[in-house]
């Protein structure tokens, strides 16, 4: 009987440790940031004319207008207003935290609100979006907030892998 429970007492302590070397050794932990609209818009569409099709893309016209490049990896599109301070106080954070990557950030005036409402979908507070070299949007972040662009930061990292 005591042989029993000193052999059920080791296979207790050991199986959690194999299965830690096992994970460490031969497992991968990964991160993703999915993109936005890819199966539906849902009701967003309605409220801007044009035609929609799924999986959603930001146009190259639109892409070109506003001399948002494809080339970087992403690119972070920020509609300001003059009297955002905060905002632009918070962005400076992600312009020092990706400066010698392939992240852009591009600073649109925020009198282009069909440009906002209807091609990037910002609804709310939102006044961030983030692009992907293949023109999908990848999330919507309130650029005055902290928490927010803390989202930013670290969706970003894992885009690039950095995390």
């Amino acid at each position: 009987m005591r042989g029993t429970k000193a052999i059920l007492l080791i296979i207790a302590l050991l199986l959690p440790a194999a299965v830690f070397v096992f994970l460490k050794y031969f497992g991968k932990n990964q991160f993703d940031v999915n993109p936005l609209y890819q199966e539906s818009l849902g009701d967003l569409a309605e409220q801007c004319p044009g035609q929609y099709s799924v999986p959603y893309v930001v146009s190259d016209t639109v892409m070109a207008q506003f001399n948002l490049s494809t080339q970087p990896s992403l690119t972070i599109v920020a509609f300001v207003q003059n009297d955002s301070l905060d905002m632009k106080k918070q962005l400076s954070r992600v312009d020092e935290q990706f400066a010698d990557t392939a992240v852009a950030l591009k600073w649109v005036e925020s009198d282009t609100m069909k440009l906002k409402d209807c091609i990037f979908f910002l609804r709310g507070d939102s006044s961030v979006v983030m692009v992907d070299n293949m023109r999908r949007i990848r999330g919507h972040y309130i650029g005055s907030s902290l928490k927010d662009i803390d989202r930013l930061i670290v969706e970003t990292k894992i885009i690039l892998g950095q995390y």
